[in-house]
C-alpha cells in the first residue's frame, strides 16, 4: 500500500481493505445515492434514479470509484461489472464469499418498471450492504434476503495490487 507523509513528517501506511470494508458499513442509512440528474437533448431534466428505485449500481460503483478499484461511476448493473472484470476483479463461488466483495443477484421487478439485476456488498456473517429499492436508502439485510432473491455472481478485488495513490 501507499504510504503518506502529514504535515508533521509522521509517515503512515493506507489500510485500504479495512477502510473500504468501513466506508461500506457506515453507509448504511444513507439517502445520498437517490438522485441523479440529467438533462436531454431537448433540456428536459430527470431523475435517472427514480428517487432511489435504481441506485444500486451508483451506490456499488462510487465506493469503488471512490477507493479506485474501478475506473468510473455507472448507473447500471451491468456497467458496473463490466468494469470490475476489466478493472481485474475475480469472480469467486458464493460459498467463498469475504466481507468487501460485490455480490450481484438475480432481475426483480422494480417500481419504476421492468426487471432489473440488483448488486451491492458482502460485509460478513451472510449479511449484505445495498440500496434498497422500496426506501432509496442503503440497507443491510441477509445476503439472499432470507430465500427471496437468488446471487448470480460474487466478484473479489485484488488486495494485492496497489490501488492507493500518494
Amino acid at each position: 500500500m501507499a504510504k503518506h507523509t502529514s504535515n508533521n513528517e509522521r509517515s503512515f501506511k493506507y489500510l485500504l481493505p479495512e477502510s473500504y470494508l468501513a466506508y461500506i458499513k457506515n453507509s448504511v442509512g444513507t439517502k445520498m445515492f437517490r438522485t441523479f440528474y440529467v438533462r436531454d437533448e431537448k433540456g428536459k431534466i430527470y431523475d435517472v434514479l427514480k428517487n432511489g428505485d435504481l441506485s444500486c449500481a451508483v451506490f456499488v460503483s462510487t465506493v469503488l470509484r471512490n477507493f479506485d478499484l474501478i475506473e468510473k461511476l455507472h448507473f447500471t448493473t451491468i456497467r458496473t461489472v463490466e468494469d470490475l472484470v476489466q478493472s481485474g476483479w475475480k469472480k469467486v463461488k458464493t460459498g467463498d464469499m469475504k466481507p468487501g466483495d460485490v455480490i450481484v443477484w438475480e432481475k426483480k421487478p422494480v417500481r419504476s418498471g421492468g426487471d432489473v439485476p440488483h448488486i451491492g456488498f458482502y460485509v460478513g456473517n451472510n449479511q449484505a450492504v445495498s440500496n434498497s429499492s422500496k426506501t432509496g436508502m442503503i440497507q443491510k439485510h441477509h445476503v439472499t434476503y432470507k430465500t427471496k432473491r437468488n446471487i448470480e455472481a460474487v466478484y473479489r478485488p485484488n488486495w494485492k495490487k496497489d490501488y492507493a495513490k500518494s
